[in-house]
């Protein structure tokens, strides 16, 4: 588990574990660890102006989600040291035993490496990436129809067909499919759907520019590559080519290959929503219907089904049951199709009056068993683990961008502080209300 603490001067998060000399072995004595039980000493919260100096790490006790702060300059007076460390107790009772925010890493590094698999960078490249463009949601989608066919070198001649026809088909819908003023491809496309230019034109078109920098960028996320390629660009001389890598001929293995592309379609769809209504995004708000199970977005004009809230959700689970991590699937047809579950169910609604839990905030996806089998969760508050690993989901959500980012720092914060802070409170009002806590048997491997 990765844990981050507070600091008392400015309550960001602050890693850094230090061991404590002479005081360290005070905050070791039998009374203090039979209250405390999940101590971790830290560096001066205060600043070097204080005196402070960098001091080896060190775990001095096992797993933790909360933290003491504690002063290490050995001159100060008693008086000083016992108020920092009331405070650095206070905060371990607002702290509410919820690991937050920090780390080395991002939280999209953090999505690819934790638990890396070439699913995760598959959807770390689909969910994370900063779209001017919809270019890369075509080429995910061509590359995932291709796949199957068992060709691995592809021309851009070869790859045109599906890479136009997907752009084609959005089009239809949403007329603006990136953030640049002019695109000769994009009105290719166009000119095809009103009929004005032949098939082959349009593929002409494709080939000579539709690829110009989705190929290389294809693979970038937060600046840099993944550390898993799907595809080798061969461009040699007059042949223009990809060549598919095992890792993507491995997804196909997987057992609900099929949720990849509603996966992409779910993205697309909230990217382009966001180009489409011309709005800031922070103020596009992502709603959620509870009896279609629908996201959608209304204006003063009009309500518009973005998608599917199982399709954009998935990925950021990584295909797994939020709480026992169970392979799930999206498809519909499938017998053990997840549900869109309420974290804090909606049994709160009466006494949570100003809480919006049809909240993406609030959905995550379960297996039915979870969510509503034999000792499933029903109306009862989730163990403080999943509140953990819900902060973390909703941290990937806004580690993405257009709209969903947005709508999650709307409805819970627009600093990580705020949103730990709003889940700490929103679970002590569930947990005096609903008294009993759930917590089910983990089935599969832990991957977020």
């Amino acid at each position: 588990m990765r844990s981050t603490f507070l600091n008392l001067r400015n309550c960001e998060a602050m890693r850094t574990i230090s061991q404590m000399g002479s005081w360290g072995e005070t905050l070791r004595k039998p009374y203090v660890r039979k209250h405390i039980p999940c101590l971790r000493v830290y560096e001066n919260p205060f600043g070097a102006s204080m005196g402070s100096r960098e001091l080896p790490r060190k775990r001095l006790c096992g797993n933790t989600d909360i933290a003491c702060v504690f002063i290490y300059r050995m001159n100060f007076p008693w008086k000083f040291v016992i108020m920092a460390t009331t405070l650095a107790f206070m905060c371990l009772e607002l702290s509410a035993h919820i690991s937050i925010g920090g780390g080395d890493m991002s939280e999209i590094e953090i999505f690819q490496n934790e638990y890396p698999s070439t699913e995760s960078y598959w959807r770390a490249i689909v969910l994370f990436g900063k779209n001017v463009a919809s270019y890369k949601f075509a080429l995910a989608s061509t590359l995932l129809e291709l796949a199957p066919k068992g060709k691995t070198v592809l021309t851009l001649d070869e790859l045109s067909e599906p890479f136009s026809r997907y752009l084609c088909e959005h089009l239809v819908t949403s007329p603006k499919q990136g953030t640049s003023q002019s695109s000769q491809f994009l009105d290719a496309c166009k000119q095809f759907n009103d009929g004005k230019i032949p098939k082959d034109e349009l593929l002409h078109v494709t080939a000579k520019k539709g690829f110009n920098n989705v190929i290389d960028a294809f693979h970038v996320v937060n600046n840099a590559p993944v550390p898993t390629p799907f595809f080798h660009k061969d461009y040699d001389g007059r042949s223009k080519r990809i060549i598919l890598t095992d890792e993507l001929l491995r997804l196909q293995e997987l057992p609900f290959y099929c949720d990849f592309d509603n996966e992409v379609n779910a993205r697309w769809n909230l990217v382009e929503t966001a180009w489409e209504l011309g709005v800031s995004r922070n103020l596009l708000h992502i709603q959620y219907d509870d009896l279609d199970s629908e996201l959608f977005v209304e204006d003063a004009l009009r309500r518009k089904s973005v998608t599917s809230a199982k399709d954009a959700l998935n990925g950021y689970q990584k295909g797994k049951c939020f709480y026992c991590f169970d392979d799930i699937t999206i498809n519909e047809n499938n017998d053990l199709v997840c549900d869109v579950d309420h974290f804090f169910p909606h049994a709160l609604k009466a006494t949570m009056r100003g809480v919006n839990l049809d909240g993406v905030w609030n959905l995550v996806l379960a297996c039915p068993r979870c969510n509503r089998g034999g000792g499933g969760k029903f109306a009862l508050a989730p163990a403080t683990k999943y509140l953990v690993r819900l902060h973390k989901r909703n941290e990937f959500l806004i580690s993405s961008h257009h709209p969903l980012r947005e709508t999650l720092m709307n409805q819970t914060g627009v600093n990580e502080q705020s949103r730990a802070s709003y889940l700490r409170n929103t679970d002590r009002i569930a947990v005096n209300t609903l008294i009993h806590r759930w917590e089910t048997t983990q089935v599969g491997q832990e991957v977020f």
